[in-house]
């Protein structure tokens, strides 16, 4: 039980980097999230589907942002 909130709380403070544009530190709170889910609930879980689902979220907002740092050194 403790692992499942462990995870939940993880979640959360995944989200709340996200929402703050600190891809990177959700990018590594959903992956410990994704690892914990795996454990207690499998690999084919809905709820450890969502943490997948988050997960590729934040590391394609990290790629798009690094994407608009290029663009726009290069056009600058």
């Amino acid at each position: 039980m403790a692992e499942a909130t462990s995870g939940r709380v993880s979640v959360l403070r995944g989200e709340a980097q996200y929402g703050l544009g600190e891809y990177q530190r959700s990018a590594a709170l959903h992956q410990q999230t994704l690892g914990i889910r795996e454990r207690v609930l499998g690999a084919e879980h809905p709820t450890t589907l969502g943490s997948r689902n988050n997960l590729a979220n934040a590391l394609a907002a990290m790629s798009s942002k690094q994407n608009r740092k290029r663009w726009w050194r290069r056009n600058r």
